[in-house]
C-alpha cells in the first residue's frame, strides 16, 4: 500500500506539472514576485509561529524549551531566509500541488487508491494554497 501511494502521488505531480493537457497546469518560472509572495506568506507563518512560542514558553519541557529559545533567538538559522529568497534567483519551476495532501485525502477503491478534494487548506486563503 506504501509503495502504491507513492506511485499515485508521483502520477498525481506528473499530472499537475503536464503542459499539454491545459495551460493552467504549466510549469512556471519563480518571478521576482512569486519570490516577494513566497517570503510574506513564510514571514507571517513564522512570526505567527514564534508568538505561539513565546505565549507556551512556561509549559513546554525543559528539552524543548531549550530548542524553542534557540528558535526565537534573532540570531538563529531562520534569520537570513528571507534575504536569501528574495536575493537568490530560484532556477526550479513551479506546478500546481494538492493543497491539503494527507492520508485523510486517500481513499481505498478496491485494490487501488484515489487522491481526493483536490480544494486545498479550508483555512488558508486560494492564493496561499498556490503558494504550497
Amino acid at each position: 500500500m506504501a509503495e502504491m501511494l507513492g506511485n499515485r502521488r508521483a502520477q498525481m505531480h506528473l499530472a499537475l506539472a503536464s503542459e499539454e493537457e491545459s495551460p493552467e497546469f504549466r510549469p512556471e518560472p519563480f518571478t521576482p514576485f512569486y519570490r516577494r509572495a513566497l517570503a510574506q506568506s513564510i514571514s507571517k507563518l513564522l512570526t505567527k509561529s514564534c508568538h505561539l512560542i513565546r505565549k507556551t514558553l512556561k509549559n513546554m519541557p525543559s528539552a524543548a524549551l531549550e530548542e524553542a529559545n534557540l528558535l526565537l533567538k534573532p540570531e538563529s538559522a531562520t534569520a537570513g531566509w528571507k534575504r536569501d529568497i528574495l536575493e537568490q534567483k530560484l532556477t526550479s519551476i513551479r506546478i500546481r500541488v494538492h493543497g491539503d495532501f494527507h492520508l485523510g485525502q486517500v481513499m481505498l477503491a478496491g485494490r487501488d487508491l484515489i487522491i481526493v478534494d483536490f480544494e486545498g487548506e479550508p483555512s488558508r486563503s486560494i492564493f496561499c494554497n498556490r503558494l504550497v
